[in-house]
Parts: structure tokens; sequence; C-alpha cells
């Protein structure tokens, strides 16, 4: 009967870790106490042990942190993307519009050839007729 009681006797939580996380160090001073341990030796493997969970919550910090710069620059690339893309479209329609403006001038180069080949027929007509050529 002792030994049912002693199994329900819940290990002791800690106010700061949530109800889900539970603190083996009650349970680890006792088991170390009745080993025969001191009391300054069970403190140094507290200690220790408390250290070596600093350091996993600071490692954890760093990762986090760590993912967190990837992220904000997955998001800088992204916003450079879009703006490169916003560029390139408007440099296709800004040279789309400098081809019609090319064609353009090319119509008008081509009506003022013509007709300088038509004003020039004219005259070697003109100069058939009064017999000068």
């Amino acid at each position: 009967m002792a030994e049912q009681q002693q199994q329900q006797i819940p290990i002791l939580k800690l106010g700061t870790q949530g109800p889900e996380k539970q603190s083996l160090f009650p349970l680890m001073l006792q088991t170390e106490l009745k080993r025969g341990g001191t009391k300054l030796a069970v403190r140094n493997k507290l200690y220790k042990s408390i250290i070596q969970k600093a350091k996993e919550i600071l490692h954890s910090k760093m990762v986090k942190t760590g993912l967190t710069n990837k992220i904000e620059e997955k998001r800088v690339m992204v916003e450079s993307l879009m703006a490169s893309k916003r560029e390139a479209a408007e440099s296709v329609a800004s040279l789309e519009l400098l081809q019609m403006r090319r064609d353009e001038l090319i119509d008008q180069l081509n009506s003022g050839i013509d007709g300088f080949q038509r004003l020039r027929a004219l005259e070697t007509l003109l100069m058939l007729e009064l017999g000068l050529i």
C-alpha cells in the first residue's frame, strides 16, 4: 500500500515552466542525499545541470534568431525580386513604345524618300520634254 501511495505522489512542478513540464531537481536532490552525497556535491550537480539547461536554452534562442534572420533575408529577397519584375515590365513597355516610334519615323523617312524620288522623276521628265537631256 505504501508503494502505491509513493507512486501516486506527483513530481513537484516549477511555476515558470508551465503545467506540462516537470522538474526533476527536487527528486534528484532527495535521491543523491539518500545515496550518501553531501549537500555540497548535490548543489554542484544541481548547479551544473542548471548551467547546462541555460546553455541549451541559449542555443535554442540563437537557432531561433538565426531562423528569424533567414526569414527576413528571404522576405527582402522576395521584395527585391518583385521590384525587379516591375522594372522589367516597365522596361518592356518602354521598349515597345520606342519600337513604335522607330516604326513611325521609318515610315516618315520612306514617305520622304518616295516624295524625293517622285520629284527626281518629274525633273527628269521635264528635262526630257524641254530637250535638255
